[in-house]
């Protein structure tokens, strides 16, 4: 079993979420208003990204999200001029509530999209997963301030810094993430896609322990997409968050 860094392992050490007032550490978003949107963007009432209350969640009697990343192939890294975006290929599964997704690609969010206890994190990394019946089921990350990301830094070798640009990656940049378990420790609740048209139905699993990432990879991520790239935060209504 190999221990990664992108998602699911254990930190070697716990970052404070009030590490440092610079601009990527834990706070508010300065963009997210901006963002712009269509349709059930508009009218959906079971919309995302939310604020995740902590002390406002039920009980979540699921066993849990099985992990089958055996093989996971990276095709392209992609600046579509909002979000790096990472297409994968391969056997790269999760199964979670009797049903099987695949993973589809990474997208990577500065700040975080969800926030925790109304804070936001300097970077959210979220696996997108589909099943056999076009079911959405993302899986999401957030990321601290801490070491050095060692995926991260095989994508960034390269990360194509202006929109609209594609680029090979090497087969083995997602090597890290590669790995078979089952994890239980995560908020669950029902959502959207977060850009438009905002579908809804996705069931997202925001993981509660994050990844760490260097000041360094921060900024050239940064530099790459410009400027704050989350959606604002939408009303929770009568959605119940598990965990």
């Amino acid at each position: 079993m190999r221990y990664i860094t992108l998602i699911f392992g254990v930190l070697a050490i716990i970052i404070s979420h009030t590490a440092s007032a610079a601009d990527w550490t834990l706070g508010k978003s300065k963009n997210a208003d901006k963002y712009s949107v269509k349709t059930l963007c508009d009218s959906g009432k079971n919309q995302s990204p939310v604020n995740i209350d902590s002390k406002k969640t039920s009980a979540n009697k699921s066993i849990g999200i099985k992990f089958n990343y055996d093989l996971t192939l990276p095709e392209t890294i992609t600046n579509t001029g909002h979000l790096i975006q990472v297409n994968t290929r391969g056997w790269a599964k999760i199964n979670v509530e009797g049903v099987e997704f695949a993973l589809k690609r990474l997208d990577f969010h500065i700040p975080s999209e969800h926030t925790i206890d109304g804070k936001h994190y300097p970077m959210e990394v979220q696996f997108v997963h589909k099943s056999a019946d076009n079911q959405l089921a993302v899986v999401s990350r957030m990321a601290v301030p801490g070491r050095p990301d060692r995926t991260l830094r095989k994508l960034l070798e390269n990360l194509p810094m202006q929109a609209g640009q594609t680029k090979k990656l090497a087969s083995n940049a997602l090597k890290n993430i590669e790995m078979k378990k089952k994890y239980g420790n995560y908020y669950r609740y029902n959502g959207s896609t977060t850009a438009s048209p905002c579908e809804e139905g996705v069931r997202w699993y925001i993981l509660k322990t994050p990844m760490s990432f260097s000041k360094e990879q921060y900024e050239k991520l940064k530099s790459a997409v410009k400027e704050d790239n989350n959606r604002k935060i939408q009303d929770l209504n009568a959605r119940i968050i598990l965990q």
